[in-house]
Formats: structure tokens, C-alpha cells, sequence
């Protein structure tokens, strides 16, 4: 089995980023697992929804499948 492999569109709001993944056949022929995730910045003072910094979004663009 081959590692997770970054799927689908992900999107970042103000406070939220969401992804898509799938661990796979090393040939990505057979899929055994799928699923998404999202992620919600919260700030430590209020716990109420904060914006990502520009060097996370940033990161998580190096992480984008080519065609997503």
C-alpha cells in the first residue's frame, strides 16, 4: 500500500481548510480507504474561529495535487 495521496479540492476560508485523501495501491489502481478532513483555527484567548496566516496557506498550496 502506498502512502496517502492528497485527493479533491481543498478550500481555505477565512478560519477553515479542507482536504481530500485516499491511501491507495502503490499503481493508485485500488483504492482501500477515502475521506476528507477539515480543519478550523481556532484563537487561544477566545477559542472562537481565526484566519490562517498567509505561511500556512502557503504551505498547504505546495501540497496541491497539479490538477486540483
Amino acid at each position: 500500500m502506498s502512502a496517502s495521496r492528497a485527493t479533491g479540492r481543498r478550500r481555505a476560508t477565512p478560519a477553515t481548510s479542507s482536504y481530500g485523501f485516499r491511501f491507495c495501491s502503490a499503481d493508485g489502481a485500488v483504492t482501500y480507504a477515502h475521506g476528507t478532513r477539515v480543519l478550523v483555527r481556532l484563537d487561544a484567548g477566545t477559542l472562537r474561529p481565526a484566519p490562517w496566516s498567509d505561511r500556512f496557506r502557503a504551505a498547504g498550496r505546495e501540497l496541491r495535487r497539479p490538477d486540483a
